[in-house]
């Protein structure tokens, strides 16, 4: 039997008893729990309304886990509320696991698992700094779904290849399905899920984007595309010394798409750093042995770079006069430290512009506690 843990009641006969609230899904299993707890805390922390229902596709969250969470959320508002649902992972097993996990394909489930007419997937590596509510508040216009233009993949030919054969427009947009807007009666009406499923059943080879590719297929003239600050990708955003880094994370939901997740491995990029800062301030544990090695290899990197030009360009001389060695491959690498050192210097200007904001996030995190405290 499907439960919901905070209220108690089978979660196939179950859905909030509250309208005109906004209504939100994610799918977790214990190792993604951090980046769930990251995610939930900074968007109810840039929300201006609380009144919101939570939906969590449980995939294997510890008992210890849900309730940290439930305790985040209840000391930061009392008016948010979350179910946990245990889906039936059967029909998704034949479909191969992306990053170690069935979660991903779990969206496919959200119309079987969840009675709300209109909910907001969204992915549990984000990092929220608009919101929600306005979100919330954009139509649909007759749609099935609302989401970004994916822009590493942008055209539906790119990701597939028998466009003709499905009746898809090859240059027709392509979306990231890592934030959804769904009319679930829509969605209803027109078996899209359902469809979706088949799909990664029977053009696997079509699917290198796993349940994403399906949903594009399925969903294809029937999205609404909305301003890509709502779910903008990492590994599109250029860090220069011209970053304006307070615009930058006010202005935009930084997506984390790539495996180096700010709880499993380290970095001191400014959005890093204001996601552990989250995961610190609530008490969530997340430092693993990769996270422990990458740390250590980030302080080696950052104090080799500084000798690495003079190291490299000795070497290619030394080398040169004992051997007769080409020197020109040190002394290409020797470059590239020195252009790497240089970059860094130009963004130290930034460490100031970086702090404040961290250090606003920090003040935005106390302000809650101490509000609950007095």
């Amino acid at each position: 039997m499907l439960q919901n843990t905070k209220i108690g009641i089978a979660v196939s006969e179950f859905k909030f008893k509250t309208m005109n609230r906004i209504k939100l899904v994610f799918t977790c299993d214990n190792k993604f729990y951090p980046g769930l707890a990251g995610t939930i805390t900074s968007l109810l922390l840039c929300s201006s309304s609380m009144e919101i229902d939570m939906y969590v596709i449980d995939g294997g969250i510890s008992e210890k886990n849900k309730q940290d969470l439930e305790r985040t959320i209840t000391f930061i508002s009392k008016e948010v509320t979350i179910a946990f649902i245990k889906p039936n992972l059967t029909s998704l097993s034949s479909f191969p696991a992306f990053f170690g996990s069935m979660m991903t394909y779990v969206r496919l489930l959200i119309p079987s698992l969840i009675q709300e007419k209109k909910v907001i997937y969204i992915d549990t590596d984000i990092l929220f700094t608009k919101d929600i509510v306005e979100l919330w508040a954009v139509p649909l216009n007759g749609k099935t779904a609302a989401a970004i233009v994916d822009p590493s993949v942008a055209q539906m030919h790119m990701d597939c290849s028998i466009c003709a054969e499905l009746g898809i427009e090859p240059t027709a947009p392509y979306f990231n399905a890592g934030l959804l807007v769904l009319d679930l009666e829509s969605e209803q009406k027109k078996d899209v899920m359902k469809r979706a499923l088949s799909y990664l059943t029977e053009h696997p080879e079509q699917c290198t984007y796993h349940d994403q590719s399906a949903l594009n297929a399925m969903l294809y003239n029937d999205v609404v595309f909305i301003d890509p600050s709502w779910n903008t990708l990492s590994r599109k955003i250029s860090y220069t010394a011209t970053t304006d880094y307070v615009k930058l994370l006010g202005d935009i939901n930084y997506h984390f798409v790539s495996p180096y997740k700010p709880w499993l491995y380290y970095s001191e990029s400014l959005p890093d750093r204001i996601f552990r800062c989250l995961l610190d301030t609530i008490g969530c544990t997340y430092q693993n042995g990769a996270f422990a090695k990458t740390k250590v290899q980030f302080i080696r990197r950052k104090y080799f770079s500084r000798i690495a030009p003079i190291f490299y360009t000795l070497k290619a001389r030394v080398l040169f006069t004992i051997s007769g060695r080409n020197p020109d491959t040190d002394l290409e690498i020797a470059n590239y430290w020195k252009e790497l050192n240089g970059e860094r210097e130009k963004l130290k200007s930034l460490e100031t512009q970086m702090d404040a904001v961290y250090e606003s996030w920090n003040r935005k995190l106390l302000q809650v506690m101490n509000r609950k405290e007095s």
